[in-house]
């Protein structure tokens, strides 16, 4: 599977960034988590302001752009499958080609 190698670095580059972007938003996400846990009564009302911000956000705003990253995303799944389908279809060439 990997004896070109294109194949090889395109899957480490996929494994290496899913990972970095990964532990990048959790511990983002952990920081605002911390922040916003805080006893100050400044920070109890911001907290309580992002709580009712995001109760009000309306779903048909950002429909758009979540239907756009849905099919993105089905996108890149099927040229995964194409390049899979691909690869096979080269392998069986080289195999029916080959002198026995």
């Amino acid at each position: 599977m990997f004896n070109d190698p294109f194949h090889f670095f395109r899957w480490v580059l996929t494994i290496f960034v899913t990972v970095y972007a990964s532990v990048l938003s959790l511990q983002i996400a952990y920081s605002y988590y911390v922040w916003l846990a805080s006893r100050d009564k400044y920070m109890s009302l911001l907290r309580q302001y992002v709580i009712v911000q995001g109760l009000r956000l309306r779903a048909r705003r950002f429909a758009g752009d979540a239907l756009i990253c849905i099919l993105l995303t089905v996108a890149l799944g099927c040229m995964f499958v194409a390049q899979f389908q691909l690869d096979h279809i080269q392998q069986t060439l080289r195999y029916v080609q080959s002198p026995r």
